[in-house]
């Protein structure tokens, strides 16, 4: 399960959200202000290695993992970004792409998903009127060879919530479902591909690689 705009704080512990320890949970509490925020519960048959984002990135409200005892080995990104279009929101989106620039993998397969607040991209053409921040975040996702898998809107008549890989074979089934609670976006609901293999041996990252906890 992926979260966007979670709304956790320090005083919600993962034991809260998960009493009965099922799940490993990630997550990137939004700090100082309410709202924001990003979490992911991943069963515990999944071996599950977060991701240390450079100091850099503190300000985004991104979680990474790798999945490592599947095969394709695969590394998710859940990301939450605020909607602001102006000079700030610039800053925040180019730093944004620097980090997945800078924790790609070319052993992995990857799966990109969260609330991006673009309403003015044509993801069926993977065109958008000329503002620099959704330029900037088309022009990623084609030149990593991404694609977007989310063709419905997801709040109002708007897809805000997209879902993306660079690998086509991993991702079906995705359709929208009813919002959850209070929500007032479309649940996406989709399988993911992988063969799991419990007594996959992990070697350790090469210096090069992104840090981990």
């Amino acid at each position: 399960m992926f979260i966007t705009e979670s709304w956790l704080n320090s005083d919600i512990t993962d034991a809260l959200i998960d009493p009965r320890a099922l799940y490993s949970v990630i997550r990137k509490d939004r700090i100082g202000t309410r709202g924001g925020g990003v979490c992911a519960l991943v069963k515990k048959d999944f071996k599950v290695v977060p991701i240390v984002f450079a100091d850099e990135y503190f300000q985004l409200e991104i979680i990474g993992f790798d999945i490592v005892n599947v095969k394709p080995m695969l590394r998710m990104f859940v990301i939450y970004r605020p909607p602001p279009c102006n000079d700030q929101a610039v800053t925040y989106v180019t730093d944004l792409v620097h980090c997945l620039s800078d924790n790609v993998s070319k052993h992995r397969s990857h799966i990109i998903m969260g609330d991006f607040n673009l309403p003015r991209i044509n993801w069926n053409s993977y065109c958008c009127p000329n503002d620099s921040v959704s330029n900037t975040i088309v022009e990623f996702f084609i030149n990593h060879g991404y694609t977007q898998l989310v063709t419905f809107p997801t709040r109002n008549d708007n897809i805000l919530d997209l879902l993306l890989t660079d690998d086509d074979r991993l991702i079906h089934g995705v359709e929208g479902c009813p919002p959850i609670g209070y929500s007032d976006h479309t649940c996406i609901h989709f399988s993911i591909d992988l063969s799991l293999h419990n007594n996959l041996n992990v070697s350790s990252p090469s210096t090069n690689a992104p840090r981990y906890k």
